[in-house]
C-alpha cells in the first residue's frame, strides 16, 4: 500500500496541467510574434512615399570606413580609410527613385600595416599629391520599391561613376541598406582591376600584388528630422497589433 507521498494529488496534477498549457502557448505564439515582427516591423508603402518629397542623407565619417584588400603571394595588403564626406538626395516617385549624390574619399589618410608601406602606396601608386580625391557619383538607384523594410536589410542596386587616379569608370554596386529610426547603414563589397585606373601594380620587395583589389565599405548616414518622424509613425502603426498580442501572451498568469 503506497503512502500519501506516493499518491499524486488532484491539486498537483492541476498545477502541472496549467504549467504545460502556459508553456505550449509561449512556445507556439512567441516564435509567431518574432516572425511577424521580422516581416512587418514597419515598412514604407505607397501612401508613406507620397509624404516624403525628398530624402536627404549625409555621411557620418566618424562611423564610416572603407577597407581595401590587395592580394599578394602568401599575404594580403590591407588598407583602410575613414576620411570621407558625401550626401545623397533620394526622391520617391510612382515608378521608383530619382536619386543623386556623391561620396568623396581622401586617399592621403589611408592607413596600412606600417609607415613605409603606407608612404609607398600614397606616393608611388595612388599619387595622392596629384590625385588628392577619389569620388563616386550616384546616377541610378534601383530596388526596395515601394516596400522598404525597417530594422532589416534592404537590397539595392546603385549605378554610378567612380573617379580614381584621374580616370572615370562606370561601376555597379549592390549595397545592403539597414534602416532604423536614427540612421541608415550601408554595407557592401566590390572588386576592381587596378590597371583599369592607370595605377601600376604594387610591388613590395620581391612580392608583386595581383591585378585586383577587393573593396569593402561600411557607411553610416544621418537623415532629416522629417523622415525620422515618418519612420517613427510607421513603426508605431505597423507594430500596434503585435504589441497587443505580446501583452496578452507575456502578461498571462498560470493558474497555480
Amino acid at each position: 500500500m503506497g503512502s500519501k507521498k506516493d499518491t499524486p494529488s488532484f491539486y498537483g496534477s492541476f498545477r502541472r496541467f496549467c504549467l504545460c498549457t502556459f508553456l505550449f502557448e509561449a512556445l507556439f505564439f512567441i516564435p509567431l510574434i518574432a516572425h511577424a515582427s521580422q516581416a512587418n516591423l514597419g515598412k514604407f508603402n505607397s501612401e508613406d512615399l507620397a509624404e516624403t518629397n525628398s530624402i536627404a542623407l549625409k555621411i557620418k565619417p566618424e562611423k564610416s570606413e572603407i577597407e581595401c584588400d590587395v592580394g599578394m603571394l602568401f599575404m594580403h595588403l590591407k588598407m583602410r580609410v575613414r576620411a570621407m564626406e558625401g550626401q545623397f538626395e533620394i526622391i520617391p516617385t510612382k515608378i521608383g527613385w530619382n536619386s543623386k549624390g556623391f561620396v568623396t574619399i581622401y586617399p592621403e589618410t589611408i592607413e596600412t600595416i606600417n609607415d613605409e608601406v603606407e608612404e609607398k602606396v600614397k606616393k608611388t601608386y595612388l599619387e595622392t599629391e596629384k590625385f588628392p580625391k577619389i569620388s563616386f557619383t550616384l546616377t541610378k538607384l534601383e530596388g526596395g520599391y515601394p516596400n522598404l523594410l525597417l530594422a532589416q536589410e534592404n537590397q539595392f542596386k546603385a549605378s554610378g561613376i567612380l573617379k580614381l587616379h584621374g580616370i572615370e569608370r562606370r561601376i555597379v554596386l549592390c549595397p545592403r541598406v539597414f534602416i532604423s529610426t536614427d540612421f541608415i547603414e550601408v554595407k557592401g563589397e566590390t572588386s576592381l582591376r587596378i590597371d583599369d585606373f592607370g595605377i601600376r601594380i604594387p610591388r613590395f620587395l620581391f612580392l608583386k600584388a595581383r591585378n585586383m583589389v577587393s573593396i569593402y565599405f561600411h557607411v553610416v548616414m544621418d537623415y532629416s528630422p522629417h523622415l525620422k518622424n515618418l519612420l517613427a509613425k510607421i513603426i508605431k502603426r505597423e507594430t500596434s497589433e503585435l504589441n497587443i498580442l505580446k501583452i496578452v501572451i507575456l502578461q498571462k498568469k498560470p493558474f497555480y
